[in-house]
């Protein structure tokens, strides 16, 4: 491989799913894992984490004794989430770190922008908890548990497609406001055969221009840099 190859490719960001909404996003040299929940299929030969982004409290985002199992491969790696999720482990670990809220930060060259609104409804009777968007690098956007659309360009859209808190037409619907180039599928490790929860969204996001690319656990999807 050329010194230019070499570099193109490293300035790429590889999304690899592992389940759910749990993905390893690797750009310039940083990994960074999302939503180490009850359902990832997190690999033992995981790379080593520099940061680890957490939506919301949820088993199905935060599993303790995966994060846990994380932690104990790459121990210095820090945990960005809201204050409310924080609380879940930070009085009983050592781990690192930062509370935050609507915010701009970068981790080794890696810039990372979060919004935190409230999780959507489920039913009227369950109190929505925080949950922190994120967006990595101005390129993919995680949006956690709702359809918050944020007044940023997003390349690839990481899109809820099935879960107690959404119909079909709010997952269309939340697609075409954001207007990524691409998206894939996340939040439905609970389905035994994903079928139509793909192939609708699919269907109706190529017809309106946004490429939309079936994830399985354990495959990956690589993004160019930034034009």
């Amino acid at each position: 491989m050329t010194a230019v190859k070499q570099a193109w490719y490293d300035d790429c960001m590889k999304i690899t799913k592992y389940g759910h909404c749990c993905l390893l996003v690797s750009v310039d040299g940083t990994n960074i894992l999302t939503d180490p929940g009850e359902w990832s299929q997190v690999p033992a030969d995981l790379p080593k984490i520099d940061c680890i982004l957490i939506t919301h409290e949820h088993g199905d985002h935060l599993d303790i004794a995966t994060l846990d199992r994380v932690l104990q491969h790459s121990p210095e790696a820090v945990i960005i989430t809201n204050a409310t999720t924080a609380a879940k482990f930070s009085g009983d670990y050592g781990w690192k770190y930062d509370a935050v809220e609507d915010s701009v930060s970068e981790l080794g060259g890696v810039r990372i922008e979060t919004w935190q609104r409230k999780h959507a409804e489920i039913i009227k009777d369950i109190q929505p908890v925080d949950n922190t968007s994120f967006l990595i690098n101005d390129t993919l956007y995680l949006p956690g548990d709702n359809f918050f659309v944020p007044d940023a360009s997003v390349r690839v859209l990481a899109l809820p497609v099935c879960a107690p808190w959404l119909h079909m037409h709010q997952v269309i619907d939340f697609a075409l406001k954001v207007k990524p180039e691409r998206a894939f599928p996340v939040h439905d490790g609970m389905l035994a055969d994903p079928g139509p929860f793909h192939r609708i969204p699919q269907m109706m996001l190529q017809k309106n221009g946004i490429e939309f690319i079936t994830l399985a656990a354990g495959e990956s999807l690589t993004v160019e840099p930034n034009p």
